[in-house]
């Protein structure tokens, strides 16, 4: 009776086992997507920002282990120059390279790092918090902003995003992830009024990300 029991008991943990492997191959099969990320598609015209494209080399997409990559130069008023950069993996195994290493170079040294709230345009008041990092260069400093967009959720926190992932892998659902930067170079007679023009500008962007970043 015993060794009955005993192989009744292997049997129904045998079960379980394949239950949930099978459970997590499906899981795994869909939350790889194979559709691209249509970044090409976001407008080239936000607000009052008219952009144009900037190359991305080939070597930089290998680097980054993605060929979603887009850079872009947005010019508003007064000559505001605001880059946008977003670096899109559509797969559940996202590993980003941060602009705190990135940006780090020919004599540029990080001067402050903070987290910056941005008032949405919308009617429930939102607000984004960004990561903030200002980089000291020559004659000027960059101000440069990034967060990390995954479906509906804008978030500065890397833990987050990667908790979302899981979550949304762990339910079958296909879930992609970007990080999105802007930044702009400021002296001491422009530095308020472009770090201005800067977070209205993430805030005239942030709406159509979730719409082009699928």
């Amino acid at each position: 009776m015993a060794s009955f029991k005993t192989r009744l008991s292997i049997v129904v943990v045998l079960l379980g086992v394949t239950a949930v492997l099978t459970t997590l191959v499906k899981v795994t099969v869909r939350a790889h997507p194979t559709n691209a990320a249509p970044l090409d598609e976001l407008p080239l015209v936000i607000g009052d920002f008219s952009g144009t494209e900037i190359p991305v080399e080939q070597s930089i997409k290998e680097i980054l282990e993605t060929p979603n990559v887009l850079m872009r130069e947005y010019v508003g008023p007064r000559g505001v120059s605001i880059t946008a950069a977003v670096v899109y993996y559509p797969q559940y195994r996202v590993y980003f390279h941060m602009p705190e290493g990135c940006m780090v170079g020919s004599g540029s040294v990080i001067v402050a790092e903070e987290r910056e709230i941005i008032a949405l345009p919308n009617a429930q008041k939102a607000t984004l918090a960004a990561n903030k990092i200002v980089l000291k260069q020559r004659g000027s400093d960059e101000h440069v902003m990034y967060f990390f967009v995954s479906g509906d959720l804008m978030t500065p926190s890397y833990p987050a995003m990667r908790f979302h992932l899981m979550m949304e892998h762990l339910k079958g659902r296909t879930a992609g992830a970007a990080l999105v930067r802007f930044s702009t170079r400021a002296g001491e007679d422009n530095r308020v009024q472009n770090t201005q023009a800067l977070k209205a500008f993430i805030a005239d962007v942030c709406p159509l990300l979730p719409i082009y970043l699928k």
